[in-house]
């Protein structure tokens, strides 16, 4: 089960502007809530494969 510190990721795109942030909360499940400052401009599908990546890394 999830893990009980929160974390906070920057989304950025190729150029490295920042285009959004995952975070988590203080938490027993693993939930995280991505957002993005103008979907239109990125492709959201790797996004949600990326978090659950990183999740997978931090051994969740």
């Amino acid at each position: 089960m999830g893990q009980f510190i929160g974390h906070n990721f920057e989304i950025a795109d190729a150029a490295g502007n920042s285009i959004g942030t995952i975070e988590s909360d203080f938490a027993i499940r693993d939930q995280y809530e991505i957002k993005l400052s103008d979907s239109s401009s990125v492709p959201i599908d790797p996004i949600v494969v990326a978090t659950v990546v990183i999740d997978a890394i931090q051994g969740n």
